[in-house]
């Protein structure tokens, strides 16, 4: 991890679903930020006395171009609210204007892919843990045009229809790129008029009914540390190795 410490100041912030909230921070010093599609910073949130609490969120930025490194100038986060959680509670309340301290970029969920490209990339999720996919949005678009025999699939585990994180990001490059195609999972309330993509259940449920081919996918798994868990688990069991499994687990932010 970048061992720096920078100051971010809020820039705006909104509400994306029930209980889950967009911010949106650029950096005081007014300078670019430089990531990696995919990654994390850490926030760092004074407590009581002189400890810092620490918690750590994915760049859901969608940077202008498709660079394994970019350079970024909004640092825009998802986080979910947890009753009486510490992070949640400081960062529901924070308003425009406000600073906070940060470090990082980090984290290892990238883009990339050693020797020979997958076919397939299949990237599941679950809440906010959606996030470092779309800020991979101008990479994915790069993946499919190389070569219009690959394909990339999004599995998206959510509560309800009102849980759609950047419901609007995902259906426009759906619509852009037709061999991306983007499934929900509802594990408590189904869409009224469900779609071919909208299934029952839990994510990692769908994905043992999901067709895979170990020699061929790339999948990426990034969420409730359950989900991951028993996610690999069943990848395991269909040969995948941990070359062409690549996870992060996304506690909540209490």
């Amino acid at each position: 991890m970048n061992k720096e410490t920078l100051t971010l100041i809020v820039d705006h912030i909104r509400e994306i679903a029930p209980g889950v909230r967009h911010i949106g921070f650029r950096r005081q010093d007014g300078k670019t930020l430089v990531v990696k599609p995919g990654q994390f910073i850490t926030l760092l949130l004074p407590s009581e006395g002189e400890e810092v609490v620490r918690r750590n969120y994915s760049i859901a930025t969608i940077p202008a171009s498709s660079d394994p490194e970019v350079e970024i100038d909004l640092i825009e986060i998802a986080l979910t609210y947890v009753n009486h959680g510490f992070a949640s509670e400081r960062l529901f309340s924070i308003k425009t204007g406000e600073t906070l301290d940060m470090m990082g970029p980090s984290g290892r969920l990238l883009f990339f892919h050693e020797h020979k490209p997958p076919r397939r990339l299949i990237l599941v999720a679950t809440g906010t843990g959606v996030s470092p996919y779309r800020a991979m949005l101008p990479q994915l678009a790069r993946f499919l045009t190389e070569d219009n025999t690959r394909e990339i699939v999004l599995l998206f585990g959510i509560r309800t229809p009102h849980h759609v994180l950047y419901h609007d990001d995902f259906v426009t490059f759906a619509q852009q790129n037709q061999r991306f195609s983007f499934h929900c999972c509802y594990s408590r309330e189904m869409p009224s008029n469900p779609s071919v993509c909208d299934h029952a259940g839990y994510v990692q449920t769908f994905l043992q009914t999901f067709p895979l081919e170990a020699a061929e996918d790339i999948v990426y798994l990034c969420g409730n540390p359950a989900m991951v868990d028993e996610a690999y688990t069943h990848l395991k069991a269909c040969q995948f190795s941990i070359h062409t499994v690549r996870r992060e687990k996304y506690l909540s932010a209490r």
